[in-house]
């Protein structure tokens, strides 16, 4: 059977299948998922109302099943032939998922219904935990990273996240950043621990709107160390991820704002970038305040 791997994707000519794949930890299997539906008449991929996608699942090279799935997603499998994969489900506007566990025969072990979309799934090199990060939107499982207990068969726990986002540490261990901060969560062993000893981890995020509304909805008490540590993340983010002029004022603000009752002089510096940046943010009176207070101090 002739197959080909270009990136991150499979081809397989024989049975009519392309999709993206994943390897185990030991990468003696290999799992790959097909959104998209082939027949004489119609090819489709993608957002659709018909035509199941395919999951395969192959050892050493021997396919040891291809499933139909309405639309299999984000796909990862553990050392000891244990997927999991996510439906995105047919339809084109509502926000629902499955996220399914299967056995190495392709049965289904765990089959967990979401009302929102599903983003990404992490599973343990021994098959014995699965985590699965929902998307953003108005339903109770929106915004959740949820640990299944693939040997008991039922869902361990779920938490809220706040970036919608996983850091993928190694395969066995993945950061959330949670509203209560961030924790890392060894699958493996269910293990939650804090990474950082203090009130709040703050999250690393990507957008300045979405931490605006963090900083809006939580009583952060900010502490020199907690600052600190957060003044490098979010220096980072700057450098390095695109954002517009206005969101790149916010995250100066912020530094501001978590600055203003610590270190004044700081405070005015990362307000003043925010004003360069963006001249109606709305921090022209904190400065004049903070100046003041410096010279009366």
């Amino acid at each position: 059977m002739g197959v080909k791997f270009i990136d991150d994707m499979l081809i397989i000519d024989e049975i009519d299948f392309i999709g993206r794949y994943q390897v185990s930890v030991d990468k003696q299997y290999l799992v790959a998922t097909m959104d998209g539906f082939n027949s004489d008449k119609i090819s489709i991929g993608g957002a659709r109302d018909f035509g199941n996608g395919r999951i395969l699942l192959a050892h050493n090279g021997k396919i040891l099943f291809i499933k139909e799935i309405e639309r299999p997603n984000d796909a990862n499998v553990s050392n000891n032939g244990i997927v999991i994969v996510h439906d995105w489900l047919f339809g084109y506007t509502k926000r629902e998922g499955v996220v399914y566990i299967l056995d190495s025969g392709g049965n289904i072990i765990i089959e967990f219904k979401t009302a929102c979309n599903l983003l990404e799934s992490y599973i343990s090199s021994d098959g014995k935990y699965a985590l699965s990060i929902t998307a953003g939107g108005d339903s109770y499982d929106t915004s959740k990273a949820i640990l299944f207990n693939v040997d008991m068969r039922k869902v361990e726990w779920m938490k809220p996240t706040i970036s919608y986002i996983a850091d993928d540490l190694c395969k066995d261990k993945v950061r959330l950043y949670s509203r209560r901060g961030s924790v890392t969560v060894c699958i493996d062993k269910i293990e939650v621990i804090n990474v950082f000893k203090w009130e709040l981890d703050f999250p690393v995020l990507y957008n300045p709107w979405v931490l605006k509304k963090f900083f809006k909805n939580e009583k952060v008490t900010p502490t020199l160390e907690s600052v600190g540590i957060f003044e490098e993340k979010l220096l980072q983010n700057i450098k390095y991820v695109k954002v517009d002029e206005k969101g790149t004022a916010i995250f100066y603000k912020l530094l501001g704002d978590c600055f203003e009752y610590l270190n004044a002089e700081k405070a005015i510096q990362y307000y003043e970038k925010a004003v360069s940046l963006n001249n109606k943010i709305g921090v022209k009176k904190k400065i004049n305040e903070l100046r003041n207070s410096l010279n009366n101090a």
